[in-house]
């Protein structure tokens, strides 16, 4: 019954809905980091660039979704792509 009020409410499934939105935040997620890596922002900036409103609180889930803050992914990531130098 509440799926179907909802499908009529919002013409989408829960599952097409949260699918949705899923993909919207990776790309969020790709843009934040896209911006810190190419464009050299801080991450203050880029925070503020994707719609976060509290740089603090977007370091700690860039965190728990690459695994470490910005400036330390965005260094390690910058040390990969180096060519090695003999």
């Amino acid at each position: 019954m509440r799926k179907q009020a909802f499908k009529q409410a919002y013409e989408d499934s829960g599952l097409e809905v949260a699918r949705e939105a899923l993909g919207k935040s990776i790309a969020r997620w790709n843009e934040a980091r896209r911006l810190l890596l190419t464009e050299n922002q801080d991450a203050t900036t880029a925070a503020f660039q994707v719609g976060y409103e509290s740089p603090s609180q977007f370091s700690r889930e860039y965190g728990r979704l690459f695994g470490a803050p910005p400036l330390r992914d965005i260094t390690s990531l910058r040390l990969m792509a180096a060519p090695e130098r003999e």
